[in-house]
Parts: C-alpha cells; structure tokens; sequence
C-alpha cells in the first residue's frame, strides 16, 4: 500500500478469508468483497467472471487458478 493509491471503492472479487480486503480496508478504502465460496468474509455465491459489471472502480484481487464451480 505504500507504492499504491486508488480513487473510488474497490472491488475484490475472490476475497477468500478477507487477507487482502482487509489491508485495503485498514488504509481507508471502502471494499466489496465477493467470492464464489462463502469462505467467511464478504459475500458468497458471486461468480466474478460471471458478472456483467465491474461492482466497484477499482479491481484488486489474487485470483484463484482452479476451475472449481465454474
């Protein structure tokens, strides 16, 4: 966070337990997070590569590289 800057809500949509929505959380950023597995934080049931549109300006994520539920 400390080389980055982000205008607007960001979106991380393979939130997993939060690692990341967290941190981004803690330096100010309002955050939506989302995955596909409920795995206890943020909502689940969300298919980011489903989706029709971005929910927030930003995207930050570390995607998942299996193809479980798709």
């Amino acid at each position: 966070m400390s080389v980055e800057a982000f205008e607007g809500d960001i979106w991380e949509p393979a939130c997993g337990d939060g690692a990341i929505s967290k941190v981004l959380e803690a330096a100010g950023y309002q955050v939506v997070s989302t995955d596909l597995i409920d795995r206890g934080y943020g909502a689940g049931g969300h298919n980011f590569l489903k989706s029709d549109k971005p929910l927030a300006k930003n995207i930050i994520t570390n995607p998942p590289y299996g193809t479980h539920g798709l």
